[in-house]
């Protein structure tokens, strides 16, 4: 699965600018998983649905629609 970085990053901004670190404890996915996805590589579907409960949103507001 991959997450849409702009996606991502505007989630982040009206979560109150979390950092990697805040998002990484908050959702249980390390840092490096976390850069990953902000790169846009792909990541495990259950990875991808911590980020987005730690987030507060539904996965379908984080993933990439071709």
């Amino acid at each position: 699965m991959k997450i849409d970085e702009k996606k991502l990053a505007m989630v982040i901004a009206r979560s109150g600018g979390l950092t990697m670190e805040q998002l990484a404890m908050k959702s249980g996915v390390s840092r490096q998983t976390l850069s990953l996805a902000r790169a846009g590589k792909r990541i495990k579907t259950d990875t991808a649905a911590k980020i987005a409960v730690a987030l507060d949103v539904d996965i379908e507001d984080l993933i990439e629609r071709r």
